[in-house]
């Protein structure tokens, strides 16, 4: 596709504003020099930019506009992942790798016989042993000439900040900058927040009554099945469930973040599932005002629920809950109010009309 028909693709689909169309333009310049190397190759040796790394506050407009210069890249070595489940690729790849020297460049040079370009959304490290891992496997993916499309809402100087052992990461930084073209796309419009049109599947109020909405809502669905509780084995693990119907699922709260869960169940879960039912959702907090086992619980169950909403929201599923507050007063606590600023504007667009009826974007692994 030449870069005229991307252009019109994009004009003939969505309306850009005036910050998305700079990052739009830079997708534009990728494109070309990803579908005519050799064309481009000396202008993109003198600016050292290999790729695109895409960083702005929720709700901007980043994955939309990645999406669309994927959709719309006529190369076939290309893949697009969501920065989780590549992370969950790469540690079961390095597993199966344990004892062979090098593994991290053996894996990085199989990945790059395969793609020439990959799209990874929503970056986010906040553990040394990934951050770690991060850093070596770019570094080799970069010498295997891969480019990277990155989306994310930090500046990458702040990846990983304020982190234990933050200076084993600065080569990661340095990394990023140096083979991609830092884009900004801050408009101070959360275009998310301008669905007004949604439909009842979040539920608010005293847990009687909300439940009792919850419990209808699966009824209506299930062809009026009654519910009858049981139990899932997912990751070898047991999951008790309060019903389920074909592809529709409900659970507690507690069972889903209270518990020893990970990124990979949800993953797992999201795999099974296309409508998922929550009950009880508290307000959540950093529990400093406790012990500090409590302190840990609250903090855990709040990690979880972002990586649930994360996992759910990529994946297009069905999400009814019921809360016990309003959105906008689900997290009072502060180490993780950054990250609960993207979960609130995804709640708030999982209630839309154009959300519920979008199709799920299929996963490609690595």
């Amino acid at each position: 596709m030449s870069l005229k028909a991307i252009h019109a693709f994009v004009d003939s689909t969505i309306h850009l504003d005036n910050e998305q169309r700079k990052v739009w333009d830079q997708l534009q310049i990728l494109s070309t020099f990803l579908i005519n190397k050799k064309k481009l190759f000396n202008i993109f040796q003198k600016i050292n930019n290999h790729g695109i790394y895409i960083w702005g506050p929720v709700g901007r407009g980043k994955t939309m506009l990645v999406n669309h210069f994927y959709d719309s890249l006529n190369i076939n070595r290309k893949t697009r992942l969501h920065f989780q489940h590549f992370m969950k690729n790469i540690h079961e790849n390095l597993f199966k790798l344990q004892g062979v020297s090098n593994g991290i460049q053996k894996l990085a040079t199989d990945i790059a016989q395969r793609y020439d370009v990959i799209c990874l959304d929503e970056l986010y490290i906040d553990d040394i042993v990934d951050a770690s891992i991060v850093g070596s496997l770019l570094k080799e993916l970069y010498r295997n000439g891969v480019v990277l499309v990155i989306t994310t809402n930090i500046h990458p100087d702040d990846l990983y900040k304020d982190k234990l052992h933050q200076e084993r990461f600065y080569d990661v930084i340095t990394l990023l900058k140096q083979h991609n073209h830092v884009c900004s796309l801050d408009n101070k419009l959360d275009y998310r927040m301008l669905q007004t049109q949604s439909n009842e599947v979040f539920f608010y109020g005293e847990r009687q009554v909300a439940s009792q909405r919850l419990r209808q809502f699966y009824l209506e669905v299930s062809c009026h099945t009654p519910p009858v509780a049981g139990e899932l084995i997912i990751n070898n693990r047991k999951l008790a469930v309060n019903a389920q119907y074909n592809d529709i699922v409900w659970f507690e709260f507690t069972e889903l973040c209270e518990k020893s869960r990970s990124q990979l169940d949800y993953i797992a879960l999201a795999d099974q599932f296309k409508t998922i039912l929550i009950s009880n959702i508290p307000q959540l907090d950093d529990g400093l005002a406790k012990d500090d086992y409590s302190a840990v619980f609250c903090r855990d169950r709040s990690r979880r629920f972002i990586s649930l909403i994360d996992e759910f929201y990529d994946r297009g599923i069905l999400l009814v809950v019921n809360f016990e507050v309003q959105i906008d007063s689900l997290y009072l606590g502060f180490d993780l109010k950054f990250q609960f600023e993207r979960v609130y504007s995804r709640l708030f667009e999982m209630q839309s009309l154009d959300y519920l009826t979008k199709q799920t974007v299929n996963i490609v692994n690595i």
